[in-house]
């Protein structure tokens, strides 16, 4: 039944720039504008949701 699909944007992934999403959250007024065109965009093109893929790579040094 195609009723029971479900399809949702993904954004992100393993290639793409985390330091795209870190510098977007830490203001404001980017996050905000962010939230609110993703939700006009889904509503718009008639997605079920979102899949968000902020894959943050760190490295740890120990001394």
């Amino acid at each position: 039944n195609s009723n029971k699909l479900k399809v949702l944007l993904e954004l992100g992934g393993w290639y793409h720039r985390s330091q795209l999403f870190s510098n977007m959250v830490h203001n404001k007024a980017s996050k905000e504008l962010f939230i609110d065109t993703t939700i006009q965009y889904l509503i718009k093109h008639r997605f079920h949701g979102l899949d968000l893929d902020w894959a943050c790579f760190f490295s740890l040094v120990f001394i």
